[in-house]
């Protein structure tokens, strides 16, 4: 399986001119800032587990239990976490850029202020989610569960939000861009006094008016 996942990432990730390397701590055991740099912890039960400030990046965490885990500080970059359940995992001020979390369980958890830059959340659950101040900036969020999430000042720019849900969501100070910039396919609904408003072929725009 390391071999497989090893080429898996070598093959998204030549092409720019890098090429990351598996830790050799793969097998120790979660602890704050743990190098598991591309290691495989599918299926891995990791409940309440601190991985503080950890170096995560391109690691393979599908399936995996990681509910009520401490994950403040750490990097997720191009990380793997399809299908893993992260029920109010604490990920402030994490960097999940260009991160897999499709059909993840995020409900409840808890992402101020992390950077989330061309995330895939395809069908995530993220309801009640802690979203305030993220940076979405070309996420993908078609198909998610965003009831009651909280995405007070967070920046959407260019992001998919197509059939997502948002009934009860907090947008209020959401940064949404200027005229060329805004929210890609239709929402499939919106807290109280949003609406769209089309601004190209492609795009639309949140505008909020008072209820």
């Amino acid at each position: 399986m390391r071999r497989a996942l090893t080429a898996l990432v070598l093959a998204g990730t030549i092409s720019a001119g890098c090429t990351p390397q598996i830790s050799p701590d793969c097998d120790k055991p979660a602890r704050e800032k743990v190098n598991w740099h591309v290691c495989d912890k599918t299926n891995a039960s990791l409940i309440g587990a601190d991985l503080r400030r950890a170096d995560l990046e391109f690691a393979e965490f599908r399936f995996a239990k990681l509910s009520n885990a401490d994950l403040r500080g750490a990097s997720l970059y191009s990380a793997y976490f399809r299908d893993a359940r992260l029920q109010k995992a604490d990920l402030r001020e994490a960097k999940l850029d260009e991160a897999h979390f499709e059909r993840a369980t995020l409900a409840g958890a808890n992402l101020r202020d992390a950077s989330m830059v061309k995330i895939d959340l395809e069908g995530a659950d993220l309801r009640n989610a802690n979203l305030r101040g993220v940076n979405l900036t070309g996420a993908r969020l078609n198909g998610a569960n965003l009831r009651g999430a909280n995405l007070r000042d967070a920046k959407i720019w260019d992001i998919d939000l197509d059939k997502a849900d948002l009934t009860g969501a907090n947008l209020e100070g959401v940064k949404v861009g200027g005229e060329n910039w805004g929210v890609v396919g239709i929402p499939k609904a919106l807290p109280p006094g949003w609406s769209l408003k089309r601004t190209g072929p492609s795009f639309v725009m949140l505008v909020y008016t008072k209820p």
